[in-house]
C-alpha cells in the first residue's frame, strides 16, 4: 500500500528533524517508496550539514538587540504552532 505523499512543508520539516516521531516515520516510509524524492531530501540534508559546518558558530551567538523584535510570535495558528513575525515587519 502506497503512503500518502507528504507536502513540501512536511518534507522540509522531516529534513530539519522537526516532525514528531510518528510523523517522521510516515515520511520515512513514503521516502522509502519514492527513491527519487529520497535522493532530493538527502541532498537537502547534505546542504544543511554543509551550511552548519560553514556557519554553525553563528547559531550560538546571541540575537542582536536591533533584531529581537523579529522573534516575537504573532499568534498561534490553531495547530499548536506559532506564526513568527517576518524580519521585514
Amino acid at each position: 500500500m502506497q503512503t500518502r505523499r507528504p507536502d513540501e512543508a512536511e518534507l522540509h520539516a522531516w529534513v530539519d528533524g522537526e516532525l514528531s516521531p510518528e510523523s517522521a516515520a510516515v515520511v520515512a516510509q513514503w521516502l522509502a517508496e519514492n527513491p527519487g524524492e529520497a535522493a532530493r531530501m538527502a541532498a537537502l540534508q547534505a546542504q544543511n550539514a554543509g551550511l552548519r559546518a560553514l556557519r554553525g558558530q553563528v547559531l550560538q551567538e546571541p540575537v542582536p538587540p536591533h533584531l529581537r523584535h523579529a522573534l516575537r510570535p504573532l499568534r498561534c495558528n490553531g495547530a499548536g504552532r506559532m506564526r513568527w513575525r517576518r524580519a521585514s515587519c
